[in-house]
């Protein structure tokens, strides 16, 4: 049975749900097929102390953007000079040699990334042990990338858009090496959900006939969501309030104790959750952060957002994608916070969104793109096994070819003059 290695590292949510999503995709088109491996890949090759070390600065970064936008933009400005595979080797090099031994026990036959520095990982290790594998390694930036993305040893990047695959060209990778595919979501976002919304409603203890705003910070939990959150209840107005928390414990700590206190907003507040789906079916309008997976999975759902911070530099196209197709709001400036909560009570005053979202070409295009992706990852890897296995029997007739045996002891006998 072939093998498939996803590598990732579980920074905030869409590196691992980008990999579940895939394997979930590939295991329905083709089931039985493939033994699929999803790693969180710093702790899987035992390299731990990196692991704490990267978690951390993420959960840094996303606490500080503008601390991280500007150094974003100085990577990006220094792009030729820090590639992705120089720059493991240099910071990262108990992750790197780790990480491919790590490859060369599993032998793969598809190893597709979901992490840049899992990338270089990857391509290094093909090259170092001579594996036989393809290397893909999948975007999960889908409008503006940063440069680190950028590997030429890797076989294929996959990207979530035409913007995408420019901004990666200017940076110096081959537009050929590029494929676009829309961002990756689980099946479970449009598949029919069991139960009714009235059914999730009441079981988080609000009431179903009001309106439900679902506000969350992504994965880890960390930027100015809450804040948000607390202006939503504190305003009194006759709504439910879902929080998701993620990983946080102490923002659902305050969470909690601020649904104890009295005020007519309904409010529930939740951890780290695996119905996303359901919440956003239940949902009516989002409050979220402009990470790419909550921010689509909403979408997907039919759910306008709004979007209350970018804690990267890389982010800021997310945003721009929901301004410019007229899907949300950008809610950083207080006064168009307040303008929305003045709005929130209207009848209809969503629909004109909804129906947006509903007629966009780019979330329509969600629904079947995880399944295309899937198929798209298979046949590459089984041309590619095809293709090598074709250049290693030319090889062998080349070295056995009776006519090249006897060339080469003619070239060696001495000429008889």
């Amino acid at each position: 049975m072939k093998r498939i290695l996803i590598p990732m590292i579980e920074v905030g949510g869409c590196h691992k749900s980008i990999a579940l999503a895939i394997r979930d995709a590939i295991e329905q088109q083709h089931p039985g097929a493939y033994e699929i491996r999803v790693v969180d890949f710093p702790r899987a090759c035992g390299a731990r102390s990196l692991d704490r070390w990267i978690k951390s600065v993420w959960n840094i970064a996303l606490a500080h953007p503008d601390i991280t936008n500007l150094l974003n933009g100085w990577l990006d400005a220094a792009n030729r000079m820090i590639q992705s595979n120089t720059f493991t080797r240099l910071f990262y090099s108990e992750f790197l040699h780790k990480g491919m031994k790590y490859i060369r026990d599993f032998q793969p036959d598809l190893i597709i990334s979901t992490h840049f520095l899992c990338t270089s990982v990857a391509v290094l290790s093909r090259k170092t042990y001579d594996l036989d594998c393809r290397v893909v390694s999948h975007v999960s930036d889908p409008f503006q990338p940063h440069c680190l993305w950028v590997n030429p040893l890797a076989d294929e990047l996959l990207v979530g858009s035409e913007t995408a695959r420019g901004c990666l060209e200017k940076f110096g990778q081959s537009s050929g090496s590029m494929t676009v595919f829309p961002f990756p979501l689980s099946k479970g976002f449009f598949e029919p959900i069991a139960r009714s919304r009235e059914e999730i409603l009441s079981e988080l203890g609000l009431e179903p006939r009001r309106m439900t705003v679902l506000a969350s910070s992504g994965g880890e939990g960390i930027g100015g969501t809450d804040l948000y959150v607390r202006a939503l209840y504190q305003s009194g107005l006759p709504i439910n309030l879902i929080t998701v928390c993620g990983r946080n414990g102490r923002l659902l700590k305050e969470m909690r104790a601020m649904a104890g206190k009295p005020s007519d907003v309904l409010l529930s507040p939740l951890g780290y959750v695996g119905n996303m789906n359901e919440l956003a079916m239940a949902a009516d309008l989002g409050l979220v952060k402009a990470g790419p997976s909550t921010l689509f999975e909403l979408l997907a759902k039919g759910c306008p957002v709004m979007v209350t911070h970018v804690a990267a530099q890389i982010e800021q196209g997310n945003l721009d994608f929901v301004l410019d197709q007229e899907l949300g709001w950008d809610v950083r400036n207080h006064a168009t916070f307040e303008e929305l909560m003045a709005h929130l009570p209207e009848p209809g005053f969503l629909e004109p969104v909804r129906q947006r979202i509903k007629e966009n070409t780019y979330i329509q295009s969600l629904s079947g793109g995880t399944a295309n992706l899937a198929d798209h990852l298979v046949a590459g890897m089984d041309a590619e096994r095809r293709i090598r296995k074709r250049r290693s029997e030319i090889r062998l007739i080349r070295i056995r070819s009776p006519e090249r045996r006897s060339r080469s002891k003619r070239r060696l006998t001495k000429p008889k003059w």
